[in-house]
């Protein structure tokens, strides 16, 4: 009697545990999907603009609808990139592709790719040297940066102002952490 309540309360934990992964993965998938259906709704409104006012539109109108389109299909790339990169990193198929970055650099990346959002706010950028060189995956920071950035320009109301700070912290405890790791390259943290 004792085994059966031990095993039926092991099959309730493990039903618990896939009901609340399914409620999580409803909940992604619902996120997920209206990050995707925004985009392709936006590029079909442009793509039917451009076809019924084929002979009517003036160059401006035409290019100013494209750059939104193209716009829009660069946020849909980084949306399924996202979800590509969530995938690998749940497989465990994901390497780390680690190398020396400079942070303005990484910044500046992340800055270009996401200022067709930012245009309608006013971005500080506030580096104070002396930066030290990072030893990361450069891809993965400025996908982090991007995301970060992107959802200050969506949270925010427009004209408000974004501020990117980055500064050496000499830590104890980010020493420790990066000696422990078994990297001798990093000194003092970030």
């Amino acid at each position: 009697a004792a085994l059966e309540r031990v095993q039926v309360s092991t099959i309730a934990e493990t039903r618990k545990v896939e009901a609340e992964s399914e409620k999580l993965r409803n909940a992604l998938l619902s996120s997920v999907s209206h990050d995707l259906r925004t985009p392709l709704a936006s590029i079909k409104g442009v793509i039917s603009s451009l076809l019924l006012e084929e002979d009517r539109s003036d160059t401006q109108t035409r290019t100013e609808l494209l750059s939104s389109a193209h716009d829009e299909v660069a946020r849909l790339e980084r949306v399924v990139s996202n979800l590509l990169d969530v995938t690998r990193l749940e497989g465990g198929e994901v390497k780390l592709t680690l190398d020396y970055y400079f942070i303005p650099e990484l910044i500046g990346n992340a800055i270009k790719q996401t200022g067709a959002l930012l245009k309608h706010h006013h971005l500080i950028t506030e580096l104070e040297e002396p930066l030290p060189v990072l030893w990361v995956d450069g891809l993965l920071i400025e996908q982090l940066l991007i995301n970060l950035l992107e959802n200050a320009a969506k949270y925010t109301p427009q004209g408000s102002t974004i501020t990117i700070h980055a500064r050496h912290i000499e830590s104890a405890w980010v020493d420790a952490l990066f000696s422990g790791s078994g990297n001798q390259n990093i000194d003092n943290g970030i």
